[in-house]
């Protein structure tokens, strides 16, 4: 069984977020195992600065709900390494906003360790120029009042007729 693990904050899930999990199907095939770490509450505002605008356990609920995703965790460090002794992957899979950048030393472990477990590192081409991060400057806050609906009347019971065709 082949088993793809990811990793990211998935603050505000997009369209690039879903290609990255069904990439990551892809490369687990049917029988294989996509597993996703969602990156906590705490991390992100020490690590970002900000506090997410959706909280670590509807982010979690959410992913848990996508037809690629076979298991979620909270990932609570920036350092995953025990993540990948305990969930043993043959792929990790990240998006290429990382291509270039100290992804594995962020995550605690070099080319050298996930060479000698098996485990390419796999870098999702992003299709659109999707980022959490410039989503969130194009987010429009709107404040809504109260709406009054009107009174509709009770419906009535018809469970003891029949139907008419």
């Amino acid at each position: 069984m082949t088993v793809v693990l990811t990793v990211g904050s998935f603050t505000l899930l997009h369209l690039d977020h879903f290609r990255l999990f069904e990439t990551c199907r892809r490369i687990a095939g049917d029988d294989g195992e996509v597993i996703v770490g969602v990156n906590g509450d705490e991390m992100i505002r020490e690590e970002k600065g900000f506090r997410p605008e959706i909280n670590q356990d509807d982010r979690i609920e959410m992913i848990r709900g996508i037809r690629f995703v076979d298991e979620v965790f909270l990932n609570e460090y920036a350092d995953f390494s025990e993540h990948i002794i305990n969930y043993q992957p043959n792929f990790i899979v990240v998006g290429s906003d990382w291509y270039g950048r100290d992804y594995l030393e962020r995550i605690g472990v070099d080319f050298g360790y996930l060479g000698s477990i098996g485990c390419p590192l796999v870098f999702h081409a992003s299709t659109q120029s999707y980022h959490s991060s410039e989503l969130r400057g194009k987010t429009i806050h709107l404040e809504v009042g109260s709406v009054t609906l009107p009174d509709y009347p009770e419906p009535e019971d018809h469970s003891g007729e029949g139907c008419d065709k």
